[in-house]
């Protein structure tokens, strides 16, 4: 039996444009790796949407479609975008409704100084921690963010694929898909950098 999980990934699409390319390529790649587990991932992305005018306005379909998603990724950095704001409140909004999904998992790219935290990124940061009490996450590099969505995935039991350590490489099931070296959690603890398959 073939099981769909649908994402939505949503983030100001200029700001962390290499983010979401990097993030879709990863999509494709697991959808490989998952093709004999009867699991595909449908990343819905904004971009890969056509231009043309709908009668009730594109967001409307984003909304929809958010509202469908087993899980919603939001990714920040420089800025706190009115639709990405939107769509927060969307998928929120829908959690609380049926109390499964989507469910949220936020991102805030590291900036190199906290006094690069904007007011609005910032004010946003506060609003998760302090009204909704929702921890979010944050990465400086990609190989971060792809582990912390790859073990969002597996929180979801779907299947008994295996991530393991193994020559500075994460890898599913086998296969490549980060380096241990650019997550720092990893990079910095040598029990975790040796961890095998046991």
């Amino acid at each position: 039996m073939n099981k769909i999980v649908k994402i939505f990934l949503a983030s100001s699409i200029d700001d962390l444009k290499y983010d979401r390319l990097e993030i879709g390529d990863f999509f494709r790649q697991l959808n490989e790796i998952y093709l004999d587990s009867g699991i595909h991932f449908s990343l819905v992305k904004c971009e890969d949407y056509d231009n043309a005018i709908a009668s009730s306005g594109k967001q409307s379909q984003y909304d929809e479609e958010i509202r469908k998603c087993d899980l919603v990724f939001f990714l920040f950095f420089q800025k706190v975008g009115e639709y990405t704001r939107h769509e927060f409140a969307v998928a929120f909004e829908e959690f609380k409704q049926t109390s499964v999904r989507p469910k949220i998992v936020t991102y805030f790219k590291y900036v190199n100084s906290i006094n690069e935290i904007n007011d609005e990124v910032r004010a946003f940061m506060t609003m998760l921690d302090g009204e909704l009490r929702h921890y979010y996450n944050t990465y400086g590099n990609i190989d971060t963010l792809k582990l912390g969505m790859l073990m969002q995935i597996k929180i979801m039991k779907l299947d008994a694929s295996r991530v393991k350590i193994e020559d500075g490489d994460i890898k599913l099931n086998g296969q490549t898909v980060a380096k241990a070296k650019n997550v720092p959690y990893l990079a910095g603890n040598k029990d975790l950098m040796e961890l095998t398959d046991r």
